[in-house]
C-alpha cells in the first residue's frame, strides 16, 4: 500500500514557529507533525509514502535523510511553485500503482480506523472517499443519504453550491483532510497548475462521478493550523492514551 502526505504549506498561522521551520517539522508531543503522520500510515501497513515539499524544503529533505525505518520508503516531490492540494497530488501521478492510496494532510491528527475506511472505499468502488465529521468549520461539504458529495457551503461568503441531485436529505460536514483515492482519478483531472483537489471533486461530482464521504462520527480529530490548536492537541495527547496508541506512541 502507498500513501501521500501533503507537506508543502507555509503554515503562516503557526508563526512564529514557522518563521524558521516548515509546518511539517513543527514540534508536536516531543516529535514532529511529519513523523507522527508517517507513523500513523506505517501502522496501517503503508510501505511507500510520497511527501510534497515547498517552503523550507531542504529541512524536510534533511529529515528524510536522517530518518531510519524498515517499514516505509519515503519519496520527496519538491514543488518550485506551490501547487495546492490538487496540483501537488497531480505532480505525483507516476508514483502510484493500480491500488487505492491514502492522501493525508501533515497537520491533522485523527483516531479513526483508516484501514476500515480504506476497506469500505474498495468495496464501493468510488473514485475518492473523504473523511468528514459534524464539526465547526468555515467550509462544509453537502452530503446526501448515500454519502455522495453534492455540493459545498462556504460560510464566510455565504456561498451555497448544490452541484448534483441528492438522494434524500442533505447534511453538512467538515472535511477532515484525509482521503482514500483510486488512481483512476488522474485521467479525470482537467485542472492544472495550483488548484484545490476539492474543486476537482466538486466538478466530478457534478458529472455524477462517485465521490463519497465517510463520517468518522465521534472519532478524535484536530488540526494544528494555529498555535492555539497545537496547544489543544498537545493537552489532549497527554491525557488520551487511545490517541497516542493510534500513532504508536
Amino acid at each position: 500500500m502507498k500513501a501521500m502526505i501533503l507537506a508543502a504549506g507555509k503554515g503562516t498561522r503557526l508563526q512564529p514557529l514557522t518563521n524558521s521551520l516548515p509546518k511539517a517539522l513543527v514540534p508536536v508531543a516531543q516529535n514532529t507533525a511529519l513523523e507522527w503522520a508517517i507513523r500513523r500510515l506505517e501502522k496501517m501497513g503503508i510501505t511507500a509514502i510520497a511527501i510534497n515539499t515547498h517552503y523550507l524544503a531542504h529541512q524536510v529533505e534533511e529529515f528524510v535523510k536522517k530518518r531510519s525505518s524498515n517499514r516505509s520508503k519515503l519519496t520527496l516531490f519538491p514543488e518550485r511553485e506551490i501547487l495546492g492540494t490538487g496540483g501537488g497530488l497531480l505532480n505525483t501521478r507516476n508514483f502510484w500503482n493500480d491500488q487505492s492510496f491514502i492522501l493525508h494532510n501533515v497537520d491533522v491528527f485523527c483516531s479513526a480506523d483508516l484501514s476500515a475506511i480504506h476497506h469500505r472505499h474498495e468495496q464501493q468502488q468510488d473514485i475518492a472517499t473523504l473523511l468528514t465529521q459534524n464539526r465547526s468549520t468555515q467550509t462544509k461539504l453537502l452530503i446526501d443519504e448515500q454519502d455522495y458529495i453534492c455540493g459545498i457551503h462556504y460560510y464566510k461568503t455565504q456561498e451555497y453550491r448544490l452541484i448534483r441531485k441528492p438522494h434524500g436529505a442533505l447534511k453538512e460536514q467538515g472535511f477532515n483532510g484525509i482521503h482514500v483515492i483510486k488512481p483512476d482519478l488522474f485521467p479525470m483531472i482537467q485542472e492544472s497548475g495550483e488548484f484545490s483537489i476539492i474543486d476537482c471533486y466538486l466538478r466530478l461530482s457534478a458529472e455524477n462521478i462517485p465521490i463519497r464521504s465517510f463520517d468518522i462520527g465521534n472519532a478524535y480529530w484536530k488540526d494544528i493550523g494555529t498555535i492555539e490548536k497545537l496547544e489543544a492537541l498537545e493537552a489532549d495527547w497527554k491525557k488520551d492514551s487511545s490517541l497516542r496508541a493510534c500513532y504508536g506512541a
